[in-house]
């Protein structure tokens, strides 16, 4: 009499099948970090800081001579100092100053002033808003976008 057995065949992997896998998975792995390192980095950025010797709450924006596009710095209160870490724009920057959505000035400075110490706002800036009427109210409200 036959017997129909089934007979169960186990397919054992072969040791290349193996090494071809694990293989891939590292190239694969290598290629993944190699493409992480040569993605770009966010731009570059350095610390300023900017003394306020006024009587006012005054919001920083900083642009470029050939670039006025402003970027946000800070808030400096009234006979506060600012430090901020902001997108490095080059060799010459323009800081541009408001308080409660009154311009108070801008000042030119370098790159070199920014990284080097502190910019200190101009005593003219006081006299300026003063003549404009603009009172300084040092307990005003944060303004979310100046």
């Amino acid at each position: 009499m036959t017997s129909s057995i089934s007979e169960r065949v186990e397919r054992r992997a072969e040791p290349s099948d193996f090494y071809e896998r694990w293989g891939a998975l590292v190239i694969a792995v290598c290629i993944a970090i190699g493409f992480g390192v040569a993605l770009p980095t966010g731009p570059s950025t350095i610390t300023a800081t900017v003394h306020n010797p006024t009587d006012y709450r005054l919001y920083v924006k900083a642009s470029t001579p050939s670039d006025d596009t402003l970027s946000f710095v800070g808030v400096v209160g009234p006979d506060g100092t600012l430090e901020s870490e902001v997108i490095d724009r080059g060799g010459d920057w323009i800081l541009h100053l408001r308080t409660l959505g009154s311009p108070a000035g801008e000042i030119a400075v370098t790159r070199s002033e920014l990284t080097s110490g502190t910019v200190r706002i101009p005593d003219s800036v006081t006299d300026d808003l003063q003549a404009a009427g603009v009172k300084p109210i040092a307990a005003a409200p944060i303004l979310a976008n100046p």
